[in-house]
């Protein structure tokens, strides 16, 4: 590559990040396709292992002077491919290389961002959008959102993780997550798209069974199905009209870690429950089950889609973020 620095002198760097920095600098003037092209073959080689000079020289090489006349789509997929797999493997790189792998991926998410905002108006999405999502909001009825998105976009590939905690996005490669929660400080920007609530709910016949329900404190004194999923489990905070809260212990024949699975149990009878909104709206609305103390539960939660900054957001991630709002306006 003319302006490329010899190989005896990226010999004489001695490391990976060393030789790094030389190809970055004589690809400063080449044009990006070509960079992208040098910089993921470098991070597919196994990047940030302990390797010896040798094969580190012969390294580098190859990814100064590979691909430069393989430039047809198919192929270029094929390093992305080999790109994740580095990706999925770099917990055992040293700690430097990771720090060389980490600005590297961002400046490839950058470019894939700027290529996404030229050809957003001229063509439909592609490629790959990797979206976290709670277990409990895809075995809902709202997780049909997901399929209706990918049921129109047909040539981008949505990976979907089913997984109720809070996954790392930039350390675990998530372009979105979707959280239902209340909205707490977390370095990354937040939109949301719907309302959210829970609600104690029982049936009919179980209320008429405990005639003593009249405050909150008295759910200690019933069968509760706890759901495992909730941070607080063995108990549920409540809110007084001024702000101030209170905690009232509970317990019951029945834990389970599955929203599904206490609505259930709620309907057979045999306790009350706290279940989302979505899940449990429907045999509410049939007077199937009756809600309890809803002037105590706080309705300040919501469903969140949250990404990373950057300082292009990717278009695929927009028009998501986008689709879901106007999805949830529709459906509520």
């Amino acid at each position: 590559m003319d302006g490329m620095p010899g190989s005896d002198q990226v010999v004489q760097g001695g490391s990976v990040g060393a030789g790094l920095e030389l190809l970055a600098q004589g690809a400063v003037a080449e044009q990006f396709g070509d960079f992208r092209e040098d910089l993921e073959v470098f991070l597919c080689g196994g990047f940030g292992h302990q390797q010896e000079d040798e094969q580190r020289h012969g390294l580098l090489v190859r990814c100064v002077e590979a691909d430069r006349r393989l430039q047809q789509e198919n192929r270029r997929h094929g390093r992305l491919e080999a790109f994740d797999a580095a990706v999925r493997n770099r917990h055992a790189m040293a700690q430097a290389g990771h720090t060389y792998y980490r600005t590297a991926s961002d400046i490839l998410k950058e470019i894939d961002n700027l290529a996404d905002l030229v050809r957003e108006n001229n063509a439909q999405l592609k490629g790959r959008l990797k979206v976290s999502v709670p277990r409990t909001f895809v075995d809902a009825e709202v997780g049909q959102s997901l399929i209706d998105f990918a049921k129109e976009n047909p040539d981008l590939a949505l990976e979907i993780a089913a997984d109720d905690r809070f996954v790392d996005l930039i350390e675990e490669g998530f372009d979105v997550a979707i959280r239902v929660t209340k909205l707490e400080d977390s370095g990354m920007i937040a939109r949301k798209i719907s309302d959210f609530r829970v609600h104690l709910c029982a049936t009919p016949d179980f209320v008429e069974r405990h005639p003593d329900l009249a405050h909150p404190s008295d759910l200690s004194n019933v069968p509760f199905i706890v759901d495992t999923n909730s941070r607080s489990q063995g108990s549920i905070r409540f809110y007084n009209p001024d702000s101030t809260s209170f905690a009232v212990a509970v317990t019951g024949p029945m834990e389970v870690n599955s929203p599904h699975a206490t609505l259930r149990a709620a309907l057979s009878g045999i306790g009350v429950a706290l279940i989302p909104d979505f899940i449990a709206r429907k045999p509410i609305e049939s007077g199937e089950l009756v809600t309890l103390f809803n002037d105590y539960i706080p309705t300040d939660r919501g469903i969140y889609a949250v990404y990373p900054h950057r300082r292009y957001l990717p278009a695929k991630v927009r028009i998501f973020v986008d689709y879901l709002h106007n999805w949830f306006k529709k459906h509520s």
